[in-house]
């Protein structure tokens, strides 16, 4: 059966009158509710009158709309459920109850702001279908609500048909059956081949041990048995856990149809292709790859926006085989949502009150430090944003009041060795590769935490973060999305695998990139984050597979490889390197501390680098003064010869 939630269980207890004190009988009760209010920026709001029209999918007697009426008085709230005794009904206090299944559900198209499914979803008949009606009822913005419980055990198939054999045989048979109890990934991969974009999903399965004992002793272990629809057996084998999501109506198969039909450039690379029949994930994948190289030779055919509309060109130096300037084009909206990003992701090192040293491109409003600092207002946070680091001394007379620096990795390296005595409380690495040695050294010296932060211009700086777990980045799943590809085959890899990080961008007005090879190494994190997150992450991002070089042994360097073992060893504070293909040797000039040994500093790099020795590499090092890297362009190995 559909829409049994744990919720009927009390309703001979719940009426009209219960509007004032309302009962809740389901895992985490309105606490869960209150979270995911709070995920869609809706809660505490007390003051909070916009009239919002919200449904509650399988409301039972309405325990959770007679919370949000208390609370919110001014919303339209409706609420369906198929064992109501009649077709309609309206309580004094106006809120509407409906006759109905998720599958069905009886309201208009786009009418809906936010839909809530609390303790449903596991036991619909059609949860495809269901998705369908929510898809078609919610707004253009809305947002969908969802708490329920999941398998923790990894099994993708929702369902384990030995363990319900097992449970048949040891004589349960429930009262009504939970239809499936599906994996986090499984989740994942319904909501998203519905067309929705999971914006949060966490665990929230602290709650259950509560609420099992609770329910164990008030009403016994078969009454529990009988509201969740399975036996203990059976969910603790599955390790039952229980999350809350927020997903939104993904842009994605918009977005491919608006390119087709705006962008010279996508017109003619999906003629013949029936780009209606682009609606999910699968059908998606079918679509070509878009590469650098074509974004370099006409990015005015990418356009889909009149020239007048575009807020900020880009340029960036090419490194590709053409030598051709790449050049992408952002609307003042589609930067807008990068410092919504920066808003949202960056609240775990960032406090409110907190003043924050943005050595980064700046300060015009469409740079990445003006976006920071619009962003950051919101917490609200005082940003100062000064550019890139040109004179050690005057950037440290900058940042020694601030409470969070952020900046590009080699530059605040540099800053950390000629300016020691500095303390900020946070720190966020960005802009290029972040060596683990780098990470290390500025949080020893510093006596600082360090964030890392993981974007590209294409994808409007802003990309993906750490979390204060300080583990894989959270990416800004609702205008971004990410494959992962063999570089040689264009094949996707399984998560955990490195490949090649492959770029959409839903939503994007100005210059949408569908499907664009980036060229960065990368891997996606199946695993929970220890913050609670429940979606894929992106692994730590290992720079560009196009600037690394072959080794006489068939192994390969890359400036990645030489920062993680050159950066961090005593007396250096910054250097730069190149690679001569025709005798195999490497190149490393160095700028060392000033109180540093050259003899010392030469020891210590060699025995950094012995394995390439041995592998044939030849190494030569040599000591300057250099002006620190700009931050316009990656670091790189200069290949020669």
């Amino acid at each position: 059966m559909i829409l049994h939630t744990p919720d009927r269980r009390s309703c001979h207890k719940m009426r009209e009158e219960m509007t004032e004190n309302c009962i809740c009988h389901r895992p985490g009760g309105f606490a869960v509710t209150e979270r995911m209010l709070q995920a869609a920026e809706l809660y505490p709001q007390p003051d909070f009158d916009m009239p919002l029209s919200v449904l509650d999918a399988g409301c039972g007697e309405g325990g959770t709309l007679a919370f949000l009426k208390k609370r919110f008085p001014a919303w339209k709230l409706t609420g369906v459920e198929p064992s109501l005794e009649t077709d309609f009904r309206e309580t004094e206090n106006g809120i509407l109850f409906l006759r109905g299944r998720a599958e069905e559900l009886p309201v208009g198209d786009h009418s809906q702001n936010l839909v809530l499914m609390e303790c449903v979803y596991t036991r619909l008949e059609d949860p495809g279908k269901a998705l369908a009606e929510i898809k078609r009822i919610l707004k253009p913005d809305g947002k969908l609500l969802i708490s329920d419980l999941y398998a923790r055990d990894g099994a993708d198939d929702g369902q384990d048909p030995a363990l319900l054999q097992k449970d048949r045989q040891n004589g349960y048979v429930p009262s009504c059956e939970i239809g499936r109890l599906p994996s986090a990934a499984q989740y994942i991969r319904e909501f998203r081949q519905a067309g929705f974009s999971v914006l949060e999903m966490q665990d929230v399965s602290d709650i259950l041990p509560g609420y099992v004992g609770q329910l164990i002793f008030e009403e016994g272990t078969e009454s529990l048995e009988g509201t969740l629809g399975l036996s203990l057996a059976y969910l603790k084998e599955r390790k039952c856990g229980y999350f809350y999501m927020l997903a939104g109506v993904s842009e994605l198969a918009d977005t491919v149809k608006y390119a087709a039909e705006n962008s010279r450039f996508y017109k003619k690379k999906y003629e013949g292709i029936r780009i209606p029949e682009i609606t999910g994930p699968e059908s998606f994948r079918k679509l070509p790859f878009t590469t650098a190289d074509e974004v370099r030779e006409d990015p005015e055919d990418l356009l889909c926006v009149s020239p007048k509309e575009i807020a900020r060109v880009i340029t960036i130096k090419s490194s590709g085989s053409t030598g051709i300037r790449k050049r992408l084009f952002f609307t003042a909206e589609d930067l807008e949502k990068t410092a919504d990003f920066f808003n949202r992701g960056i609240r775990f090192l960032v406090k409110p009150g907190y003043r924050t040293a943005v050595f980064m491109e700046g300060p015009t409003h469409f740079s990445v430090g003006g976006l920071l600092k619009e962003g950051l207002a919101h917490l609200p946070a005082e940003t100062s944003v000064y550019g890139f680091i040109k004179e050690d001394d005057e950037a440290a007379e900058q940042a020694k009041e601030a409470d969070t620096l952020i900046g590009i990795p080699s530059q605040l390296f540099r800053l950390s060795v000629s300016h020691p005595e500095l303390r900020p409380k946070t720190v966020l690495l960005s802009g290029d590769y972040v060596p683990e040695s780098v990470v290390k050294h500025i949080e020893a010296v510093w006596k600082t935490v360090v964030f890392t932060h993981w974007g590209m211009t294409e994808t409007g700086y802003g990309g993906g973060v750490q979390c204060e777990a300080r583990a894989s980045y959270h990416l800004r799943d609702d205008d971004l999305l990410l494959e992962i590809i063999d570089p040689e085959t264009g094949k996707p890899v399984q998560d955990g695998v490195y490949g090649e990080i492959v770029v959409t961008t839903p939503g994007r007005r100005g210059m949408p990139l569908i499907r664009y090879r980036t060229g960065d190494l990368g891997a996606m994190d199946p695993e929970p984050c220890p913050c609670g997150c429940l979606k894929p992450r992106l692994k730590k991002v290992m720079g560009r597979i196009a600037d690394s070089v072959r080794l006489p042994d068939g192994g390969r360097l890359s400036i990645e490889m030489l920062d993680e073992r050159i950066y961090g060893l005593p007396g250096i504070a910054d250097y730069e390197a190149s690679y001569n293909k025709r005798d195999h040797s490497l190149s490393i000039n160095v700028k060392k501390e000033s109180a540093a040994e050259e003899n010392a500093v030469t020891d210590c790099i060699g025995n950094a680098l012995q394995p390439f020795a041995e592998a044939g590499l030849r190494c030569m090092i040599s000591y300057g003064d250099f002006p620190a890297s700009t931050g316009t362009v990656k670091r790189r190995l200069e290949i020669k010869g």
